[in-house]
């Protein structure tokens, strides 16, 4: 950047090179967040028509929601959205406007946002079935559960691309088990469909381990305690050629080792926490706290 800034002797190369130096500035961490804005918004005030100012505009935007203001991306977003001429750039736009929408507190943004994704979702862009999902999920966060769950049918049976496609069943199937609040039943729905999942081999292991563990949380609700320690230990257990997802694997000690505390089976629980612990990370104190305290309460 030092070495072209000589040949900023036009507006255009002005432009390239000042919005050059934002997005350097932002990868290489050199300014805060606030400065980066402000050269965001004095690059739009100097160069409003350059073929940078979208790519700009997407970064301040993203700038304001990283931050926390999903309103003054929302706006930024939108505003881009009827702006840019290609298809694809506005859908993107809509898309993340919808986004930003959604993750606003206001019900009259998440409404919008369920438009603009509704509009996507019937629509030709790339992001359709993405938006058909996200749609589903800022309904299954409202607690619409019907109509999350009819959205995620949906993309399904539209025989969308393969990250969709997980995430759509896996959210599927945790509608089902929000809905067991209310009618237990829907937990073996649940169950079944994360089974499913889990048995997928064309599916990533970490999605697989995750639907291991929800599929036993769903069949601990229904009192199949037993069969819910042996799918958190399939987990735990798992050749280390095979190594479950981490977070995953923690999860189902964490979970295994709650569902002994309460069938009094203290020393297992206990080597439980003990394994967990041996694994280190953030959690390796509490655990050994958790493990101490069963030795000294059960004098183990």
């Amino acid at each position: 950047l030092k070495t072209a800034e000589p040949e900023a002797d036009a507006p255009p190369r002005a432009a390239s090179l000042a919005a050059a130096a934002i997005f350097a500035a932002d990868n290489a961490g050199t300014k805060s967040r606030g400065e980066l804005v402000a050269d965001c918004q004095k690059f739009l005030g100097q160069y409003p028509d350059s073929p940078e100012s979208a790519d700009v505009s997407f970064k301040l935007a993203e700038l304001h929601a990283r931050g926390g203001d999903h309103a003054a991306a929302e706006i930024i977003l939108a505003g881009l959205a009827e702006k840019l001429t290609e298809s694809e750039s506005a859908a993107l736009a809509k898309f993340l406007a919808a986004q930003a929408a959604s993750r606003s507190m206001s019900a009259v943004a998440g409404e919008r946002a369920l438009v603009w994704l509704n509009e996507l979702a019937q629509g030709q862009s790339s992001l359709k079935h993405r938006a058909r999902f996200e749609q589903a999920s800022l309904l299954l966060r409202q607690k619409k559960f019907a109509d999350a769950l009819a959205l995620h049918e949906s993309t399904l049976a539209a025989n969308p691309p393969d990250n969709v496609k997980h995430a759509a069943r896996m959210e599927r199937a945790d509608v089902l088990f929000a809905m067991g609040a209310t009618q237990p039943e829907k937990f073996d729905e649940a169950a079944a469909a994360y089974e499913l999942i889990a048995s997928d081999k064309t599916a990533p292991p970490d999605w697989r381990d995750q639907a291991v563990c929800k599929r036993a949380a769903a069949l601990a609700r229904r009192g199949q305690a037993e069969k819910a320690l042996a799918l958190y230990r399939e987990v735990l257990e798992r050749p280390s050629a095979e190594g479950a997802d981490q977070f995953w694997l923690m999860k189902a000690g964490i979970e295994a080792a709650r569902l002994l505390e309460e069938q009094q089976d203290w020393e297992a629980a206990v080597a439980v926490y003990d394994r967990l612990a041996s694994a280190g990370g953030a959690q390796r104190e509490e655990l050994m706290q958790r493990a101490r305290r069963l030795r000294l309460e059960h004098f183990i």
